[in-house]
């Protein structure tokens, strides 16, 4: 007898209708904890509902939601669900449709979170008073995060745009998955070992609990801690609060708000620097005036006693106070004005046109963007390329991934 051949939708239309068949699975109560949580524009929710061991996908139509179920659909909740098994007979996937959603209690990522908490807080670890500040004028930021993701574009652009000569060193890691932990680890270990950064940033973007577990782990809040330089957890956004995030000296919603935090503005500096001149002339004209009205009550009380060597004593000594005092205030205001001309000489020796000047030359795309990857163009587009003397339009002719200078 030939073997029954079945077609892939006719199997998964059988099983459907296999499960649709089964009274106990038409309404089945289940348990467990929520993760990966989405509701879409149409009103559909689509979520995981996980144990210990295993997990099962689930579909929350719009037309059986409850305002009340929804309240409690979140990352991490625990939650009983009321549906029927099915299976989506064109992916052929297995799923819960569900019908009624319950809470049941505080979710095992919460739990473990809460724990560890406690454990910290009991080390002393969330204490306050054990944060240190940042630096006022980093020369290096270190970063701990993925070099592919968007967390280290972010820093680059805001930390450079704030202090053009900055130097950012990247220490690349997982920050997600099963090696992510001891890859965090080691990176916190290099920048222990080897301070040559004045803050480091740990991090990266948003994403469901599962994702931003390595930031949990309490090895790796525990080494944020015994870090000797500044370090800033950026992990997330606001509503993702990690262990790193209330063991660092500084907790960022962002990569680029830790960015922000860990770099001053170097605009901002100068305004800074020219109001301290200002407000030293102020003092200086101030204090000259002081001693000019001190002469003039000096020279009444002699006029009165009339003893002419004291009077020319006297006049000599307030000279050569004056004197005195002119040199002072003119040798503050030479060191500030070198103080001023050394950071202008800084800021210029940045400047892109000096780059240029060195016989480098920047492509520029028509949306007036620099070029920083082969990603940004294709072959044929057209670029124009500015060098010291001038600038050339180009077009893309070729694309290549090999970095100048490599052997």
């Amino acid at each position: 007898m030939d073997e029954l051949v079945f077609s892939v939708t006719e199997l998964n239309t059988y099983v459907q209708r296999s499960l649709q068949s089964d009274p106990i699975l038409r309404r089945i109560r289940v348990r467990g904890e929520v993760s990966n949580f989405k509701r879409y524009s149409s009103g559909h929710c689509y979520f995981s509902l996980r144990d210990d061991r295993s997990r099962i996908s689930c579909a929350w139509f719009a037309n059986s939601q409850d305002p009340r179920g929804l309240s409690v659909l979140r990352d991490g909740a625990k939650v009983q669900v009321i549906g029927s098994a099915g299976l989506y007979p064109r992916d052929g996937q297995f799923q819960l449709i569900v019908e009624q959603v319950r809470a049941e209690g505080v979710g095992m990522w919460q739990e473990l979170l809460r724990q560890s908490i406690e454990r910290l807080r009991s080390e002393g670890l969330l204490d306050p008073a054990r944060k240190r500040p940042l630096p006022q004028m980093p020369g290096c930021v270190g970063v701990i995060t993925s070099p592919s993701g968007a967390a280290i574009r972010d820093i680059i652009r805001v930390a450079t745009r704030r202090m053009p000569w900055v130097r950012i060193l990247l220490y690349p890691v997982a920050v997600q998955g099963e090696d992510a932990p001891d890859q965090l680890l080691k990176a916190l270990a290099y920048f222990s070992e080897h301070p040559v950064c004045d803050v480091v940033i740990i991090g990266r973007g948003g994403g469901s609990v599962e994702d931003l577990w390595a930031f949990n782990d309490e090895r790796v809040a525990r080494a944020v801690a015994a870090c000797p330089v500044p370090v800033i957890s950026a992990v997330g956004h606001e509503i993702n609060l990690s262990l790193t995030d209330l063991v660092a000296d500084e907790q960022a919603a962002t990569p680029s708000m830790a960015a922000e935090r860990a770099v001053p503005d170097a605009s901002a500096l100068r305004t800074v620097l020219m109001n301290t001149r200002r407000a030293l002339d102020v003092s200086a004209d101030q204090a000259v005036s002081r001693m000019e009205e001190q002469l003039k009550r000096r020279r009444h009380v002699l006029s009165l006693l009339t003893p002419d060597a004291r009077y020319v004593q006297e006049i000599a000594r307030i000279s050569a106070s004056r004197a005195r005092l002119d040199l002072s205030v003119t040798s503050r205001m030479r060191t500030e004005e070198q103080k001023l001309v050394h950071t202008k000489e800084v800021l210029r020796a940045f400047s892109p046109a000096r780059v240029l000047e060195r016989g480098y030359a920047m492509a520029i795309l028509p949306d007036g963007r620099p070029l920083v990857s082969a990603e940004d163009v294709d072959v044929g587009d057209p670029l124009r390329l500015y060098y010291a003397g001038g600038n050339l339009k180009v077009q893309v002719t070729d694309k290549s991934e090999e970095r100048y200078g490599k052997d």
